[in-house]
């Protein structure tokens, strides 16, 4: 009769983790499966950790006039947001890859690895306008020869932008970005922006559905690229599901590309949440 009390309370232990797994208040989460940035930071502490793997038909390397009918997979994908304070993120991203193209086997790799930071002194509410400072290094990891990048350290400054509508959020993101040359003797850059769009409604219930524009403008070395996108995150159990598709429209884009990712946010105490809920400031 003595196990009973103590059966009900690991019971009611068992269901208040899970409430903390699912249902805990949060401040934002990163836009999975888009790449902008919300200038609305996750709190002090919490970290957001993104599993995933996509798919890039007839895509083209910067700098590489030739079509090379380049079919890349990241197998897998890793994007981390570490919450550093409550107006400032760190975000790592880090891909494996599979590239298949012409006159070459078939090879696996490591790909570049990115780190980037956002800060939002001004504020985060986006109920106004949020807006972000956005640094960005992505390091030459991949291996130029076998394709899998330039070889080059490329770097980015820009800004992000919120404003929330209801249920609808639209981010804009704008960087100035230089573009490490690969092949001259001399050491050259192609200066470029970079630009994202989305918009993203909020079903309730963590449920978020998006379209997005990515663009890649003022290239003199041919790289410009624009592409089209749109996505879906919803809650499974306690991590986030996302799928997305994107359609080649311009430039140096792929023809076509599919994503799917699971995602993790923790903080203390431990707590789960899916992309997309909790956009309120």
């Amino acid at each position: 009769m003595a196990l009973l009390p103590i059966l009900r309370l690991e019971k009611r232990r068992s269901l208040a983790l899970l409430l903390l797994l699912t249902a805990a208040p949060c401040a934002a989460a990163p836009l999975y499966p888009f790449s902008a940035l919300a200038p609305m930071p996750m709190e002090g502490g919490e970290i957001n950790l993104r599993l995933g793997a996509s798919y890039f038909h007839r895509d083209h390397l910067i700098f590489d006039d030739e079509d090379r009918n380049r079919k890349v997979a990241e197998l897998p994908s890793i994007r981390s947001v570490i919450a550093v304070a409550p107006n400032s993120e760190i975000h790592l991203s880090y891909p494996l890859l599979y590239l298949e193209q012409e006159g070459q086997s078939s090879e696996y790799g490591s790909g570049d690895a990115t780190i980037s930071g956002l800060f939002t002194p001004l504020g985060t509410d986006a109920r106004n306008v949020a807006l972000g400072l956005k640094l960005a290094v992505k390091l030459p990891n991949a291996d130029d020869e076998k394709g899998f990048g330039t070889d080059e350290t490329d770097f980015s400054i820009g800004l992000a932008a919120a404003k929330k509508a209801g249920s609808f959020l639209t981010v804009v993101n704008a960087d100035f970005a230089i573009l490490g040359e690969p092949h001259s003797a001399a050491t050259n850059q192609d200066d470029v922006l970079v630009y994202n769009l989305v918009g993203i409604y909020d079903f309730g219930g963590g449920v978020n559905a998006g379209l997005g524009i990515d663009g890649l403008n003022y290239s003199k070395y041919g790289n410009n690229r624009l592409s089209a996108s749109a996505g879906l995150s919803f809650p499974w159990r306690v991590v986030g599901i996302d799928l997305g598709f994107g359609l080649g429209l311009a430039g140096k884009a792929p023809d076509w590309t599919a994503t799917v990712g699971m995602s993790f946010q923790f903080n203390a105490p431990v707590n789960v949440r899916s992309p997309g809920q909790c956009r309120e400031p």
